[in-house]
């Protein structure tokens, strides 16, 4: 080697560099694969220094340090290994500079049975943080011992200044598929259905339990078809579809799925639009239930339901009749006895006469509540008609001292029978009233708002709250107060908050109830607006 130039062994030298830089990069950029990665990098670096063996050691998200690839150097031997009175691994992270060792066995305590000719490694630094070190032990030429020298150290930091970047994002790649694995095992675990779509409605991907509820045959044949291939079965399909093309959420709509063998699941389907970090929408969610069978345990609990109210229903009517006709059938019995004592006839004339009255007044409450009457439907005030009442009742509101609140604000008219509304105010002031003490309080609120209707559509609704201090419903029968013939007064019939809930009901409104023993009890009556109302 003496022979050659000076010049021409710096020629051949940076001619090697760059080749050995070319060889780098085509290695790095072959793959995003880390352990493939690393024993490209491991293999190249020992084949450029003829180093016997080596390790590249890499610390976790904890600050772990772990081997990753190992050729005969395992990391148990690296912490054995001892530089300047420490641990040569920990000397490294502190100088946070490559180092080069030779005649090591003579200098430092070396492990016992290695023959520890040279040493040769070099932290793994980012811009950020260093993320690991190579280590080398012994050079070895045509099966001859050596020390590394300083071209060997030169071509260590050739290699490890252009592998600690492509090492970084191939960590960051591992990290994001297995967040990504660990995000599809969860969307693949989970029992309810989940399609991806883009914004055209093609479909992107389709867990485990979306396959299942719709019967398809090898999940992966629909990815990249349009959605409508997997809901064309839907009754209502029409309605998703129109979600869809609106870029609207939907929820909770409930759809039959008719299936290849012509049964039929309910299925509770629900859309969510799919935005962007720029909140951008760029696709769609679906999410579906089978409640199959849960919608056939609700119809068992139903029927078992509508049984027991019937026989509420035939108790009731039992009652109401029997009590007056006993009343008659014993004074009549008596009657033939009685029939110079005026005064008797007298009484039995005004007995006969009250409970006809009582029979005649149930028939027909009776009848309101089976058949009602013909209504006259228009657009109106609900403030107006609450005022009105007020008014109506403002005797017995007075007689029994019930301070009266009203927080009543203007509202957007109500597609309604006025007269049937009144007398759902009237039935719900009149159970309150028999509720209070003299002295008590009765309020009435109104509120425009959008929440969600019985048939899982947001609409515009308008509440009207009726409060009251009074002695409040116990929990246990808050449930069986809208029953017909339901009651827990001495007198009365039962009937008039079951027709209450029927009418609300008319005018595709809802009622709720919230009472507390001691506290009130508070009616909220939910009525759609006029640009909610679809006749």
């Amino acid at each position: 080697m003496s022979d050659i130039p000076k010049k021409e062994m710096e020629y051949l030298d940076s001619n090697n560099k760059l080749k050995l830089i070319s060889n780098l990069y085509k290695v790095t950029s072959s793959t995003l694969n880390l352990n493939q990665l690393l024993y490209l990098i491991m293999d190249m670096t020992l084949t450029n220094l003829n180093a016997e063996v080596g390790n590249i050691i890499l610390k976790d998200n904890e600050e772990k340090l772990y081997s990753k690839v190992v050729l005969g150097l395992s990391l148990n031997i690296i912490n054995e290994l001892e530089y300047n009175n420490k641990k040569l691994i920990n000397y490294i992270f502190e100088t946070k500079k490559p180092l080069l060792i030779k005649d090591y066995s003579k200098k430092f305590n070396s492990p016992e049975k290695l023959n520890i000719k040279s040493i040769l490694c070099s932290p793994l630094k980012t811009k950020k943080r260093i993320i690991g070190i190579i280590f080398l032990i012994n050079k070895n030429i045509d099966n001859k011992m050596s020390n590394f020298d300083q071209n060997d150290l030169d071509i260590l930091n050739i290699i490890v200044n252009n592998i600690a970047f492509s090492i970084e994002n191939a960590q960051l790649y591992e990290e994001v598929l297995n967040i990504k694995n660990f995000n599809t095992n969860i969307i693949n675990s989970i029992s309810t259905g989940v399609l991806t779509t883009d914004l055209y409605g093609d479909i992107l991907s389709i867990n485990d339990s979306a396959e299942f509820i719709f019967d398809l045959n090898q999940k992966t044949k629909y990815v990249n078809k349009n959605i409508s291939t997997i809901i064309q079965n839907l009754n209502n399909k029409e309605v998703i579809i129109e979600a869809l093309k609106r870029k609207e959420n939907l929820l909770n709509l409930e759809s039959k799925l008719r299936l290849k063998d012509g049964t039929e699941k309910i299925l509770n389907i629900s859309i969510s639009v799919l935005n962007d970090m720029h909140r951008e929408i760029i696709g769609f969610v679906l999410s579906t239930d089978d409640i199959t069978e849960k919608k056939m345990l609700e119809r068992q609990v139903l029927r078992n339901e509508q049984l027991a109210a019937l026989g509420e229903l035939s108790a009731g009517i039992a009652h109401e009749i029997k009590n007056p006709l006993t009343s008659i059938k014993g004074f009549a019995q008596i009657l033939p006895k009685k029939l110079d004592d005026k005064k008797f006839l007298i009484k039995f004339s005004s007995i006969v006469k009250t409970e006809a009255e009582r029979l005649n007044k149930f028939i027909d409450d009776l009848l309101q509540f089976s058949k009602p009457k013909s209504k006259k439907w228009k657009n109106h005030s609900v403030t107006g008609i609450i005022n009105t009442v007020i008014d109506l009742m403002r005797f017995q509101l007075k007689e029994n001292n019930i301070k009266v609140k009203k927080d009543l604000y203007a509202m957007p008219d109500v597609y309604c029978d006025p007269g049937q509304l009144k007398q759902v105010f009237i039935n719900i002031i009149l159970n309150s009233l028999q509720a209070l003490a003299e002295n008590g309080t009765m309020e009435f609120r109104t509120r425009l708002l959008i929440r969600k209707s019985p048939e899982n559509l947001y609409y515009e609704y308008i509440a009207i709250y009726i409060i009251d201090n009074g002695k409040g419903i116990p929990k246990a029968i808050q449930n069986k107060l809208f029953n017909p013939f339901f009651t827990t007064k001495s007198e009365g019939t039962g009937l008039g908050l079951s027709i209450t809930y029927r009418i609300i009901s008319e005018h595709k409104g809802f009622i709720e109830l919230f009472s507390k023993i001691n506290e009130g009890t508070t009616f909220i009556i939910y009525l759609p607006t006029v640009n909610n109302w679809k006749k």
